[in-house]
């Protein structure tokens, strides 16, 4: 069994920065945030680690950080931003390199879409007007 270094990695730096950030500004709502952005992260990574790895989950959320933090950067032009941004891009790289296979077999697009017969979902609505005579 492997284990996902660099989604606990990530983890870690993101709930450290924003630890460290958090008590910088004496703000609650940032050591809340960052504990679950981190907490989230590992997940992601518990995940990966797993066999068969489940690499979905930590790549949506790594890429939804890294559109977070590409505009607090372009917005603040702070370097810990800038950093995070970079590092959450170069995992979200990482891991959709390293666990290709695993993606591809997670995501099923005919089955997404309803093609395959053997997964189909059917509603049968009851004719009430039947079921009142």
């Amino acid at each position: 069994m492997t284990v996902d270094v660099m989604g606990f990695l990530l983890a870690g730096t993101y709930t450290a920065l924003g630890v460290v950030k958090a008590m910088d500004n004496d703000s609650f709502i940032q050591l809340g945030a960052s504990l679950i952005v981190g907490g989230v992260l590992g997940y992601g990574a518990y995940l990966n680690s797993k066999d068969p790895p489940r690499p979905l989950f930590q790549l949506s959320t790594e890429l939804l950080l890294a559109g977070i933090m590409g505009t607090r950067y372009t917005l603040t032009s702070d370097v810990n931003d800038g950093a995070l941004f970079l590092a959450t891009a170069a995992s979200a790289f990482y891991n959709s390199y390293t666990y290709t296979e695993d993606l591809s077999n997670q995501i099923d697009i005919d089955d997404f879409l309803g093609r395959v017969d053997s997964r189909k979902i059917t509603i049968k609505i009851p004719d009430i007007k039947k079921a009142m005579e």
